[in-house]
């Protein structure tokens, strides 16, 4: 009786070791809308509707890395068309940036290593994000959720997280719950960001935060976005053509 118990009870330290460390992959779907500049409507309905890009999560109890799957390749579409008797080119790229987010789970801290607009940003602070959970669930990857809901840039983010991995963390910026988060819904439905694959394994490699980019805080690199977002859309505005886009997360 005795071997029997200690057995058990190795059992379940190894399975409670297991549910807190490993690896998640996601598929991430991202609506893309073209609208605006002066880009022909003819042209404009033959650009891609969508891009799909992967990443992957590794986490244990202490803390978590998110970042590109290492495999992605950079995504390029180019399409001509005439017009008033000249040809118009259009040039999108599509590079996938080199995003790191380290979270400290002891220390209740975020490190982001962020590539935006060609420049890198090293970021600190955790975004606010104050969850409400829900009672609706629902089955991602074999593993049973649970909905949460927060207001975030006047939009409403939709998380699902399982329980059964109680590593408070997730993909992109999101974390704080009672357990992993699997799927994000964010934009209006027009992010999606869903587990595809989850090994639950010890870790091959040290979870290390990014150091690369111009340190700032969260709340500084917001306000610098949106100003730099307001002088684009003025230069738009003012008619310029854009010829060449280029997505950097």
């Amino acid at each position: 009786m005795k071997y029997a118990w200690t057995m058990v009870l190795v059992l379940s330290a190894l399975l409670a070791h297991a549910q807190t460390e490993g690896t998640i992959h996601y598929t991430e779907v991202r609506k893309l809308n073209f609208n605006g500049g002066n880009i022909p409507e003819e042209m404009l309905a033959n650009l891609p509707k969508e891009r799909t890009t992967h990443s992957e999560l590794l986490f244990n109890e202490k803390g978590s890395l998110f970042r590109n799957a290492q495999d992605e390749e950079p995504q390029n579409f180019e399409h001509s068309t005439s017009s008033g008797g000249g040809e118009m080119q259009l040039q999108i790229k599509m590079a996938t940036p080199e995003n790191i987010l380290y979270r400290n789970l002891a220390k209740e801290t975020t490190v982001q290593q962020l590539e935006w607009m060609g420049e890198r940003f090293l970021l600190s602070g955790n975004p606010d994000v104050a969850w409400k959970v829900t009672t609706e669930q629902r089955v991602i990857a074999g593993y049973p959720c649970m909905k949460a809901t927060a207001e975030r840039d006047s939009s409403t983010v939709e998380a699902w997280f399982t329980p059964q991995i109680p590593v408070s963390t997730g993909p992109d910026i999101y974390g704080g719950l009672p357990g992993l988060i699997l799927e994000l819904v964010m934009d209006e439905g027009n992010r999606r960001i869903t587990a595809t694959e989850i090994t639950l394994a010890p870790l091959e490699e040290k979870l290390k935060e990014p150091r690369r980019g111009q340190k700032m805080t969260r709340a500084d690199f917001e306000v610098f976005q949106a100003e730099k977002l307001e002088e684009m859309k003025a230069m738009r505005g003012e008619g310029g053509a854009v010829f060449i886009i280029r997505e950097e997360g």
